[in-house]
């Protein structure tokens, strides 16, 4: 943020100063010029150090803050990010938690950067795919179409991973372009119909032996 250099801190004897309108009210002693600004209950912001004398200005200061900071907010989201930020959970995080999570990916998505979102499995979370995987849709349906698809999930080893952007300024998006983005990952797939041919392999063992004689 730039450090405005107000009143009794401008090092000048004279300056030229301009109104809260824009307007010329030409050279001036630098204690006349801080009294007419006090008066108005403004500050003396110094503009131009290098001019000769330099040039100052009545105005809000704590607004002029205000406004440069928006500058370099609109600034940043026009310029190419290079940071990637992460978020992970896990396959059975809660939904307070994931509250949390989705704010702060769209905190950094507004900021301009890119989110990595990381489902991390461990041991027996494995063998079911299936849960992280929703746990990943419940997720992306609080981000709520406020990115765009960067990279589409897969897994990386024991991570669920998928990448998403902030959405380019005056770009319009198709409201629920997000989940339709979304498409499981073959390894989720696969996982899934390994365990329903197991549960039903278990269902049929089960009605055999219930359905066979019993020795005598």
């Amino acid at each position: 943020m730039k450090d405005f250099i107000t009143n009794r801190r401008i090092r000048a004897s004279f300056v030229r100063v301009i109104g809260t309108e824009g307007e010329q009210l030409g050279i001036l002693d630098l204690r006349e010029a801080i009294r007419k600004a006090e008066d108005m209950g403004l500050d003396l912001v110094l503009m131009a150090d290098n001019a000769d004398p330099p040039v100052c200005r009545i105005t809000d200061v704590g607004k002029l803050k205000y406004q440069e900071k928006k500058k370099q907010q609109a600034a940043k989201k026009k310029q190419v990010s290079n940071e990637t930020k992460e978020i992970q959970f896990r396959p059975k995080t809660e939904p307070h938690d994931l509250d949390h999570k989705s704010k702060r990916a769209i905190d950094f998505l507004e900021e301009g950067d890119k989110v990595k979102v990381v489902v991390v499995y461990r041991g027996r979370e494995l063998e079911h795919l299936k849960v992280g995987w929703e746990t990943l849709i419940a997720f992306i349906k609080k981000i709520n179409d406020q990115a765009t698809l960067d990279a589409r999930p897969k897994m990386e080893g024991k991570r669920l991973a998928l990448t998403l952007s902030p959405i380019p300024q005056g770009r319009k998006m198709n409201p629920g372009h997000l989940m339709a983005s979304m498409e499981m990952p073959f390894e989720i797939v696969k996982n899934i119909r390994r365990n329903e041919e197991a549960m039903a392999a278990a269902s049929n063992n089960s009605s055999g032996n219930q359905g066979a004689p019993s020795g005598t």
